[in-house]
């Protein structure tokens, strides 16, 4: 098992690094990939307008990086949106950062449409 774990811990080093946008002062961050990205990005826009500013950080690799350990850890609050069922994205975070899974909120979402950014918009506004 102690071999598996160094397997596991030095893959780290080698995996694509997370992409991350950040702006000035923003406690909400959103984590998403895939095609969940222009959604998110467009929302973002939209709550730029309305006075709600956002981090994001499109996930490239599993297991998580030091990026997105450090992400998760200096945002008050995370939305974790995929179009999953289940919230796999949201259940793997919330077991890694079992210490501050209270941050994490899924917006899982698979209704047979792609996401959109009102789905986006209108949950983040909800908190």
């Amino acid at each position: 098992m102690l071999r598996l774990k160094k397997k596991y811990e030095t893959i780290r080093k080698y995996l694509p690094k997370p992409v991350i946008d950040a702006k000035d002062n923003a406690n909400i961050g959103i984590i998403g990939f895939g095609s969940t990205e222009p959604a998110i990005q467009e929302a973002r826009l939209h709550l730029v307008q309305a006075g709600i500013q956002t981090d994001f950080l499109r996930l490239r690799a599993i297991p998580f990086t030091q990026e997105v350990t450090n992400f998760v850890r200096d945002h008050e609050r995370i939305y974790v949106i995929e179009m999953n069922r289940d919230g796999q994205l949201n259940q793997l975070l919330s077991l890694a950062y079992a210490n501050q899974c209270v941050k994490l909120t899924s917006l899982a979402r698979l209704d047979g449409l792609p996401m959109t950014a009102r789905y986006v918009e209108e949950e983040i506004k909800k908190e």
